[in-house]
């Protein structure tokens, strides 16, 4: 703990004082002097003027020297004042934390458009003389959150828009009101980070439906080559009982039953055929009439 006592008419005492985890005090180490006077900070005075919480705009922090902004509220009574700093960096690495995809922006912004928070603290201030000078949304070199802002969308309402030759949706969210800024946080959100997955499951229903539709189309070439030469085959047999050939072919081989069974009927058609020409060349060629009637007994039997 950081103390510093004032008396009356006398000077300040400063000292570190250090406790365990119980809070027992371990120490107490005496400062010399740094001529610090909270009551005379920004934030002190700020809150004490308006009784409500105030916020600060970035300065540089008296002990630590480092850069960043005071939230403060005074007490009912109005004799102490409680006060929450916050780093800049803090407030940086806090953003980063918030990004949804590796290139979402988001920014801190207050209602003049002054940034309060970014992810690169060099964008967000500089330096003049003694006083810190905020960067706007518009100076800060990032399209997105300054075609955001500029387009002055209504509260949590998810908008479109263009900037930088690329889609981004953006939204803006308001985060707290102070006494003279109003801080909202701008979230900028380019299109192919948000349907990148949506696009990759596309092309890959895309390739598996080509895919399956090669499959198919070569399976039923497979299958139409195998039909096309089962009929093929019974086309030619037909042809040849067109010309009176009526000597059975060799079977088809076929894995579809139907073509299977034409082949066979067409094959005993041939010979029934054939035997019932047989049996009338042996009744015209044979003289034995014995012999001729046995002949034909048979040709008959097998027709």
């Amino acid at each position: 703990v950081q103390s510093i006592t004032h008396t009356a008419g006398g000077p300040s005492r400063e000292a570190w004082l250090f406790f365990d985890a119980d809070l027992k005090r371990m120490e107490t180490r005496p400062m010399p002097p740094s001529g610090f006077d909270p009551r005379d900070r920004p934030w002190y005075t700020g809150a004490l003027k308006g009784r409500v919480q105030f916020l600060t705009r970035p300065y540089m922090f008296f002990t630590t020297r480092e850069i960043g902004l005071t939230q403060s509220t005074a007490a009912a009574n109005g004799r102490a004042v409680v006060a929450l700093e916050q780093n800049l960096s803090d407030l940086a690495t806090t953003l980063q934390g918030l990004r949804l995809t590796p290139h979402t922006e988001l920014a801190l912004v207050s209602d003049d458009g002054h940034v309060y928070g970014y992810f690169d603290l060099a964008r967000v201030y500089h330096q003049v003389g003694k006083e810190l000078e905020l960067t706007t949304v518009a100076d800060l070199g990032v399209p997105a959150l300054a075609a955001l802002a500029a387009k002055d969308a209504p509260p949590r309402q998810t908008v479109t828009f263009t900037a930088d030759g690329a889609a981004w949706f953006g939204v803006t969210v308001p985060l707290a009101s102070f006494p003279g800024r109003d801080l909202k946080l701008l979230v900028a959100m380019p299109d192919h980070d948000l349907l990148a997955s949506a696009r990759a499951g596309l092309a890959r229903q895309l390739w598996l439906a080509l895919g399956l539709m090669v499959a198919l189309v070569a399976i039923g070439w497979f299958v139409g080559r195998r039909l096309g030469r089962a009929l093929t085959g019974l086309t030619h047999q037909a042809e040849r009982l067109t010309r009176f050939d009526f000597h059975p072919a060799p079977p088809t081989e076929s894995g579809i039953s139907e073509i299977r069974q034409l082949d066979g009927v067409l094959n005993t058609v041939c010979l029934t055929i054939q035997n019932f020409l047989s049996t009338t060349e042996t009744i015209g060629a044979e003289p034995g009439l014995d012999r001729m009637l046995a002949k034909v007994l048979e040709q008959t039997v097998a027709a």
